[in-house]
This record gives structure tokens, C-alpha cells and sequence, in this order.
């Protein structure tokens, strides 16, 4: 074996084919006629440190020189590794039990550090501004060790997958926390494919999606659907092909309610429907083009059944006014202003504070109109006392006032009654809560 002692200069090792020297290098030429073929740097008595072959191969490090070296090969071991031989050509093998530290003290067997300061950046790219565009170039990062063996890939097709295969733990977990020892378990995906949000230790049978929230009020809710579209767009759509129901609802406590609506409008919110858990419903206003269908209604914004109407003159009526049917406007009525008038009809209901209780109606058809009218139960009426004190009772029709009612002789009230008197009237003209009852 040939010793080359080399000290403080710049050396250029030249082999058989590698390219020429340039101006100021000190060429090492290693001469391959007496069998030697490669170049060792070491101390005396040492093993060595650093290998170089006449075929261009490199290793540094105790062991390095034992692998398996092949051309164009730099190979790099501590003494503290099993040796190991490259499988190819051209290769770059690194091995430290220490671990490979890129700009820091490495913390596991390969850390790569961007730095602390500034605009760090870290790049791994797999294919740089689309210079394969015929190619389908794949990043991919993964851990095949132990039972675990989790993938990280973006192909070709722009996907960007996530793949875990375990036989220890059925959870794909994603934590969060100011640091790696805080952190703590905010969402899971289990191989069923279920999806776990804010509900740790996992999810109760088996939903697809769990969301679960620890705050309260509607700012706390587990879930906010928003569609930002000013015209046609939805918040929500939910849609089975079962026979079952396309959305169950529960509430746990008997203090809640099941559902509420509130209305943004007019500066603020505003409660339009509520379903109790007891499954009472309120709401201030429902329109439907179908049937409803219950056991029994409950309403408590009215007191009588109206139908409304139009006027035929398009005079000015108020609340508590008696119409009467108009005999050359088929469908309209006009204030009553004759006593005794067969043709009573009812009285505008609102009078009083007391507002219809159910109002019926068919647009586009002579069942229509503007007024409402009392048809039946309880409503003020407009009365005058000048034909004779009102009392508790008494049988009410039309009188010479227009749109007002007085005592009915009972003699004379077939036909025209309008119903009976519920509170007293002793003289003048004032209103009167009647109950409805047309004859």
C-alpha cells in the first residue's frame, strides 16, 4: 500500500476519463500499475477515514470503506454503524447513529432546520415548474416501521392523500397546542371512515360525522352553515333515500326547546317560530299551499273565525263596524246603515285589541278581499244605546248608525241578528264585546 502524506494544500485526485485539472491545482495522480486503486486518508496507526477510488468512488467515516462501493458512489459512515453496500450507481449514502443534522444539531436520526429568523422556507419538491410534463412526477413521505405505516403523497393528479394502515390504534388522530408536549386530540378519523370533531375519547355508535362544541349560545354551536350568495344560496340541504327521516332532532333536557327561528330584521333578531320539546309549536306567521294536518289547534293570538271581504263603494271602514251583504256587488259588503237589515253580514273584526283568531280566504276567487270580517266568535262591535240600554244578553242587529248595532227586539230579529251581548252598554254610543252568532 502507497502513504500519501498531504499537508495544507488543495489537492485535485485525477482517475483514468475524469476531467482535467484546472490552472493552481495540485494534482494526486494514482497510479494503477502496481495493483493500487484507490487512496486512503487516515492517521498513523489508524483506521481509515477517508477512501477514494480510481473510479471516482468516495466514502469517509471507520466503516465506509467496507461497503460494497460502485462508480460515481459517496458513501459516509461513523463507527458506530453496521456497514452497508450501495445498490447503484451514482448514489449519495449517508449513515450517523447520531442522526443527520441540516443546519442544527439534529434531534432524531434526520432534521432539517430553515432557520429562526427572517422568512424561513423550506422546499421539497418533487418536480420543479413542470420540467417533466410528460412524466408524472409523485412526492411522497412515509413510515413503514413497527405495526404503523403511514403515507403522505402528492401525485400527479394534484391529489394530496393521506394514507395510515394500523394495527394498533384505529384512529388517525390530528392534535393542536401552543407545543408538541400540550397538544391535545381535536379531531379523529377512524379506518370506518368516521369523522370525529371536538368529542374526545371517540365517536358514540356510528356516525359518520360527530361534531361536538363546549361552548354555549348560538356563537358556541357545534355546527354554522352560511351561504354567502345574496340570491338563490342555501345554508343546508339534507337528503335520504331511506324511508326514514331525513332529519331527527333531540333534545335532552324538557327545559329546551327543539327548534327556534329568529329573523335578522329591523336592527335586530327576531324570535318567527319555536318548537318546544313537548313539541308545541309558535311561530308568527305560516304560509303553506298544502293540508295540515293535527288532533287539535290551539290559537291564541285571536278571538273569532273572519273571513275577509271587499268593499263595494270603497268607503272607509273601522274595526268594530256591522256590514252588510250589497246586493249589486257579488262578493262585497258595504256598511250597514238601516235597522233591522236581513242582509247583516258581520262585524270588522280588530276592534278592542281582540284580533282574528283564524282568518279564512281563496285568492284570486270572490272567497278573497281586504277586510276581515267576524263571522263567528268573540269580537267588539260599535253600538249605540239610544234605542235602549245594552245588557249582558241581549239580542244585537243593525241600527240607522252606520256600522253600529243596538238592542234587537226579539219580535222583530229574525233575520237580522247579529249575535248576543256580552258586556253592558247603559246609554251612548261605545263598544260592546259580542258574541257572534248570525241569524
Amino acid at each position: 500500500m502507497k502513504t500519501i502524506r498531504i499537508i495544507a494544500v488543495l489537492l485535485l485526485l485525477t482517475w483514468p476519463g475524469a476531467p482535467s485539472a484546472r490552472a493552481g491545482d495540485v494534482e494526486v495522480n494514482l497510479d494503477t500499475s502496481e495493483g493500487s486503486s484507490s487512496m486512503l486518508v487516515k492517521k498513523a496507526n489508524a483506521d481509515p477515514g477517508f477512501r477514494m477510488a480510481s473510479d471516482g468512488t468516495m466514502a469517509a467515516g471507520n466503516v465506509a470503506q467496507f461497503g460494497g462501493l460502485h462508480p460515481g458512489c459517496f458513501m459516509w459512515l461513523d463507527s458506530k454503524v453496521v456497514g452497508f453496500a450501495s445498490s447503484a450507481d451514482d448514489q449519495f449514502l449517508i449513515g450517523a447513529a447520531g442522526g443527520l443534522g441540516l443546519n442544527t444539531q439534529p434531534w432524531g436520526l434526520v432534521h432539517f432546520f430553515a432557520g429562526n429568523s427572517g422568512d424561513a422556507k423550506m422546499i421539497l419538491e418533487a418536480d420543479r415548474a413542470n420540467d417533466n410534463e410528460n412524466d408524472n412526477p409523485t412526492f411522497e413521505m412515509r413510515q413503514d416501521g413497527g405495526a404503523t405505516t403511514a403515507q403522505l403523497e402528492l401525485n400527479s393528479n394534484n391529489d394530496l392523500v393521506l394514507r395510515a394502515a394500523c394495527t394498533i390504534s384505529n384512529d388517525m388522530i390530528f392534535e393542536l397546542g401552543y407545543d408538541i408536549a400540550s397538544a391535545t386530540d381535536r379531531m379523529r378519523l377512524t379506518k370506518n371512515g368516521c369523522l370525529d370533531i371536538g368529542m374526545i375519547g371517540g365517536v358514540p355508535g356510528s356516525h359518520k360525522l360527530y361534531v361536538a362544541s363546549a361552548s354555549g349560545g348560538a356563537n358556541g354551536a357545534a355546527i354554522y352553515a352560511i351561504s354567502v350568495e345574496t340570491n338563490t344560496g342555501i345554508a343546508a340541504s339534507l337528503e335520504t333515500d331511506s324511508h326514514d327521516c331525513a332529519l331527527l332532532l333531540t333534545q335532552r333536557s324538557s327545559e329546551g326547546s327543539l327548534i327556534h327561528g329568529d329573523s335578522y330584521g329591523g336592527g335586530g333578531w327576531h324570535r318567527t317560530f319555536k318548537v318546544t320539546a313537548e313539541g308545541k309549536v309558535t311561530c308568527s306567521s305560516l304560509t303553506t299551499t298544502g293540508v295540515i294536518t293535527c288532533a287539535s289547534v290551539t290559537m291564541t293570538g285571536g278571538g273569532d273565525v273572519a273571513e275577509p271581504f271587499d268593499i263595494a263603494d270603497g268607503g272607509r271602514v273601522e274595526p268594530g263596524m256591522v256590514l252588510s251583504i250589497d246586493a249589486n256587488a257579488p262578493g262585497k259588503l258595504r256598511v250597514a246603515n238601516t235597522a233591522y237589515d236581513t242582509c247583516v253580514a258581520g262585524i270588522v273584526s280588530g276592534a278592542g285589541g281582540v284580533n282574528p283568531g283564524v282568518l279564512l280566504s281563496q285568492e284570486n276567487t270572490l272567497a278573497s278581499g281586504q277586510i276581515p270580517v267576524a263571522l263567528s266568535g268573540r269580537v267588539y262591535v260599535q253600538a249605540d244605546a239610544s234605542h235602549g240600554a245594552i245588557r249582558p244578553g241581549d239580542l244585537l242587529t243593525t241600527s240607522g248608525t252606520p256600522g253600529h248595532a243596538m238592542k234587537a227586539d226579539p219580535q222583530r230579529a229574525a233575520g237580522a241578528t247579529i249575535g248576543k251581548a256580552m258586556t253592558p252598554l247603559e246609554d251612548g254610543r261605545g263598544l260592546v264585546l259580542v258574541l257572534v252568532s248570525l241569524q
